[in-house]
C-alpha cells in the first residue's frame, strides 16, 4: 500500500468573504478544484462539479473551489451563473498553490483538481477538466476507503 502525502493546509476567505480551511472538512472526501472565470475549460466543468457535489454530499463529499480571479465580484458572478453551492477560496495571487507538493500539478494550467481522502491525504490529482462521469469514477473508490492508504 502506498502512503499518501498530507493535503496542503489551504485556508483563507471565500469569494463571499467567509473564513474557510480545508481542515474544516476532515472526515469528508474533499474535491479541491482550482478555477478562474476567464478559463473556458473551468466554465465547462463547473456544472459537473455542482451535480457531483449534489449527488454525493450526503455520502460525505465536499467540494472546495479555489478561485484565482483578482476581483471577488467576478468570482461571485461565476458562482451565481453556474449556481455553485459549494465554497471557493479567493486566491488572486496564487499563495494557496505554493502549499502544494512540488510537481503534483502545473499551477499555471487551469483547471486542476485534487482529491483529498477522509484522513486529509491527497488521494489523487488531475490536470484537466473533468466530466461528471470522470469525477464519480475517481470519487467512488475513495469513498469506500476507511484509511489514508490506497486499496490494492
Amino acid at each position: 500500500m502506498a502512503e499518501r502525502a498530507d493535503a496542503p493546509q489551504f485556508s483563507g476567505s471565500t469569494v463571499d468573504e467567509d473564513p474557510v480551511r480545508l481542515s474544516d472538512y476532515r472526515g469528508k472526501v474533499v474535491v479541491v478544484n482550482a478555477w478562474a472565470t476567464w478559463c473556458g475549460p473551468c466554465r465547462a466543468e463547473s456544472p459537473a462539479l455542482e451535480r457531483t457535489y449534489q449527488k454525493f454530499k450526503d455520502q460525505g463529499v465536499q467540494v472546495l473551489g479555489i478561485s484565482t480571479d483578482v476581483e471577488r465580484q467576478n468570482a461571485r458572478a461565476f458562482q451565481r451563473e453556474f449556481a455553485l453551492s459549494y465554497p471557493s477560496l479567493h486566491d488572486p495571487d496564487g499563495r494557496q498553490f505554493l502549499k502544494l507538493p512540488r510537481g503534483m500539478v502545473n499551477t499555471q494550467l487551469l483547471p486542476f483538481t485534487l482529491f483529498v481522502d477522509r484522513e486529509g491525504k491527497i488521494a489523487g490529482a488531475v490536470q484537466a477538466p473533468l466530466t461528471e462521469k470522470e469525477l464519480q469514477a475517481i470519487l467512488t473508490p475513495i469513498l469506500k476507503e476507511t484509511s489514508g492508504k490506497t486499496q490494492e
